[in-house]
């Protein structure tokens, strides 16, 4: 069976075409296309965005006459509406378009990128894998706001948890590394990218994680701002003579790592910056590693304690420095970092010292795609 695996970014769409047979899979070819941004700003970029790869693929010598037999897409939010893995139709796509306020840098590309692929392939299954679908086990306790009740259930508001497909993907492939069954394990993983989150596994599904009913709730991230007091977003509406559609820009595209610094919300640029002794960008690296070591810890404590953490994403998997940050924070929690292990490159690695009682702290690659492939593989088989 060849299966697409497409996994859309806010200004790029990533693929890989995968083969598998009955017990082994390999990959046939991957890319990424970047949206021409310069030509404007509607969704008809992404729609062209699509035609390329598809060019791309069909034109491949890689590909050698093969033809695709199933796409798996990776879509953002999920809503109430959607707990599993579902096959695209149209009544799908229209749910899908109707999430856009939920995550409003994400399925409304997803949407656009849905309907350009179903009318090139309108014959062959295309699942959707949803990145809130991982987290539909978190309890009561874990997902619901104290809000009045009422409004919750009328508007379904809870915390759904994104960045799904990685978090259980790196979690497998952790259980693999530490050969543990997943029966009384309770591991950390941080997906630490442009967006990040962290997720509470314990026995190999969702306990808690950081984002919530959008993904802006958590960690700082590169443009978005995380956690922030709500009263704080009342005050800017009220005083500040800033208007939703400005507040929704701030939040999203203004906050984070570039709001902080006025630099950047590349880690690469902020610690080439931090080494010159920009100030902003010092302080920017550093309330990014507060965060996430903030949150390691609230979540050992919360699982009672913990057999390994993982990082992840493109910062978790390439910034050393970033690693050691974090890892510096976390000592009171036996943590100890193993600086030769720590510049390793290919994942998966280890990076704490073995001969201690640390927790190991494992990097592992966060291969959304192959998580996809396999999820429609085994649906479609």
């Amino acid at each position: 069976m060849i299966i697409l695996t497409l996994n859309p970014g806010s200004s790029s769409l990533r693929y890989k075409v995968y083969d598998f047979s009955a017990n082994s899979w390999f990959l046939i070819i991957e890319g990424k296309s970047e949206r021409i941004i310069e030509e404007s700003e509607n969704q008809g970029d992404y729609s062209a965005l699509v035609n390329r790869v598809v060019d791309e693929i069909n034109n491949s010598e890689e590909m050698n006459g093969r033809k695709i037999d199933a796409i798996s897409c990776r879509v953002v939010h999920g809503g109430p509406k959607f707990n599993s893995s579902v096959l695209l139709d149209y009544a799908v796509l229209n749910e899908i378009r109707k999430l856009r306020d939920l995550a409003p840098l994400h399925n409304d590309i997803d949407a656009t990128i849905l309907e350009t692929i179903f009318r090139i392939y309108p014959s062959i299954p295309i699942l959707l894998v949803f990145d809130t679908t991982f987290h539909q086990t978190l309890l009561q306790l874990t997902s619901t706001y104290a809000l009045p009740s009422e409004l919750s259930k009328k508007y379904s508001l809870k915390r759904y948890g994104f960045h799904g497909i990685a978090h259980q993907h790196v979690s497998k492939a952790l259980y693999e590394c530490i050969n543990r069954e997943v029966s009384g394990t309770q591991i950390i993983t941080c997906h630490l990218g442009n967006g990040a989150s962290i997720c509470a596994i314990k026995d190999g599904k969702s306990f808690d994680t950081s984002m919530g009913l959008t993904p802006l709730e958590g960690l700082i991230m590169g443009t978005r701002c995380g956690d922030i007091d709500p009263g704080l977003i009342l005050y800017l509406l009220n005083y500040c003579e800033v208007s939703s559609k400005e507040l929704e820009t701030i939040l999203y595209h203004k906050s984070g790592l570039l709001g902080v610094s006025a630099l950047s919300s590349d880690v690469r640029n902020l610690e080439l910056a931090a080494e010159q002794l920009e100030i902003n960008a010092e302080l920017a690296l550093d309330m990014f590693a507060y965060k996430v070591s903030k949150y390691i810890g609230s979540y050992y404590i919360a699982l009672g304690g913990v057999d390994a953490i993982v990082f992840s994403g493109g910062i978790g998997e390439n910034s050393i420095n970033m690693r050691a940050r974090i890892c510096k924070k976390l000592n009171c929690l036996g943590i100890e970092l193993d600086n030769i292990a720590n510049e390793e490159i290919k994942t998966p690695f280890c990076i704490t010292m073995s001969n201690t009682k640390s927790i190991p702290v494992w990097v592992i690659e966060a291969n959304e795609n192959l998580e996809m492939a396999i999820q429609a593989f085994e649906l479609l088989k």
